[in-house]
């Protein structure tokens, strides 16, 4: 049997320092839907944004990390992922889309 397992735990970073406010355990294939570390990377941080909305947090710093769980779902096998991203209230900075350079936008001009 295939062990989904995992934990995703949530830091708010404060002063430089981080703050776990919850730790939240799941028994889905998430991490693992889309193959390689952007895949767990793009889950983290749709954990990170859902409960970051669900909760109606703060402005500021977050941190997302993913922990592989044993069979039973108990102890920690390993880290699969860690993200950092900013907060603004509403969306979190990395999917806001970013302005390109004025030298892209007349390369894909032409």
């Amino acid at each position: 049997m295939i062990n989904y397992w995992h934990e995703v735990d949530i830091y708010r970073i404060d002063r430089g320092r981080r703050v776990l406010l919850t730790a939240e355990q799941y028994d889905n294939h998430g991490p693992w839907e889309k193959p390689g570390p952007s895949g767990r990377e793009d889950y983290a941080l749709v954990c990170l944004e859902d409960y970051l909305a669900r909760t109606e947090a703060p402005e500021g710093r977050w941190l997302v990390a993913l922990w592989q769980l044993d069979p039973e779902g108990k102890g920690r096998k390993r880290k699969i992922a860690e993200v950092q991203d900013y907060w603004d209230g509403h969306v979190l900075a990395s999917s806001v889309p970013q302005p390109r350079s004025k030298a892209y936008r007349q390369l894909v001009a032409c």
